[in-house]
């Protein structure tokens, strides 16, 4: 593979990808990716509930990072 630094030998480079393959094939990468990636792994979508689980659950979650950066400043947090 060449790179704006030279060539560069990809035979023991991890290559890691996430996003919307779901409609390519193999074929559609670039031929220096094909064949890189050796499992490939569908996923289903996340749900409404998925969301507010990751969002609750977490020993160090949004939500409480949030509760926590707000406390210093006087503010109170509001339940709904």
């Amino acid at each position: 593979m060449i790179s704006k630094y030279g060539p560069v030998r990809t035979d023991h480079i991890l290559f890691i990808a996430a996003g919307a393959f779901h409609s390519s094939k193999p074929s559609d990468l670039m031929p220096e990716l094909q064949g890189r990636f050796p499992i490939r792994v569908e996923l289903s979508d996340l749900t409404r509930d998925d969301f507010a689980r990751i969002l609750r659950e977490p020993h160090n979650s949004l939500t409480r990072q949030q509760v926590e950066l707000l406390r210093p400043r006087g503010e109170h947090r509001v339940r709904r």
